[in-house]
């Protein structure tokens, strides 16, 4: 009889966060939409195993950033660090400047290097069409791919950062971490995170107003649901 309930136990435990995990991805979605007019969709053959969580590329350089979602892909070859978007003033050269950074943190050039010159064409791609619905529908793209210098988990040992920068939007930035395995499919595991998302074509209209009733109407739907008759989500 304890076998059975303690059974039962670890199955709603089981249910509850695998709730929690589905929610969180639904909440940062429906924000996203609310605030920025930016579309997500989650990958097929991911899952979300975490919600905000800081990574940065070299832990003993005081670089890295916070992220609010974290996928895991079926085969546990890669994780996809979903961003926090950013619209604090200037935010456009930051997210250009994080690119440089994170790179010369990875390769231990210390931030007040002045003889190390950082080959920027090797590590960064830049993309810039006329044309960029496949790259987010952004302005700019920058990408880059780094060996950590410690895996992350023990595991993951490349990173591919990927920032987006378009006029009158916020900048965001994503990470792909990959294991050996993974590697062999970071092409697809890049157009998967491509087709994820979509910035609008028109800016947003953004205060502080707005993200009061968006927090508001998240609390109805994701917290306690339409009639706030009983809990049914969380976000972190």
């Amino acid at each position: 009889m304890r076998f059975i309930s303690l059974s039962i136990i670890i199955l709603l435990v089981a249910s509850a966060n695998a709730f929690a995990q589905k929610s969180i991805f639904k909440m940062y979605r429906f924000e996203s939409s609310e605030l920025f007019d930016i579309n997500l969709t989650k990958p097929k053959g991911f899952k979300v195993i975490d919600g905000k969580r800081t990574f940065a590329v070299n832990e003993k350089m005081n670089i890295g950033t916070l992220y609010q979602v974290t996928l895991e892909s079926k085969a546990k070859d890669c994780l996809i660090l979903y961003p926090w978007f950013m619209i604090f003033k200037h935010h456009e050269m930051g997210a250009r400047n994080m690119v440089y950074g994170e790179v010369e943190a990875a390769l231990n050039i210390p931030p007040d290097n002045k003889t190390i010159k950082l080959d920027t064409a090797k590590y960064v791609k830049i993309i810039a069409k006329n044309d960029m619905k496949s790259y987010f529908n952004a302005d700019t793209v920058f990408i880059y791919k780094i060996k950590l210098p410690k895996p992350y988990k023990e595991v993951y040992s490349e990173c591919i950062g990927i920032n987006t920068i378009k006029n009158g939007h916020p900048s965001a930035m994503i990470k792909i971490l990959l294991t050996e395995e993974g590697i062999k499919k970071e092409d697809e595991y890049m157009q998967t995170v491509f087709k994820s998302m979509q910035y609008p074509d028109t800016a947003p209209t953004y205060n502080k107003e707005k993200f009061a009733e968006v927090r508001k109407k998240m609390e109805r739907r994701f917290f306690y649901g339409k009639n706030k008759s009983k809990f049914i989500g969380y976000y972190e």
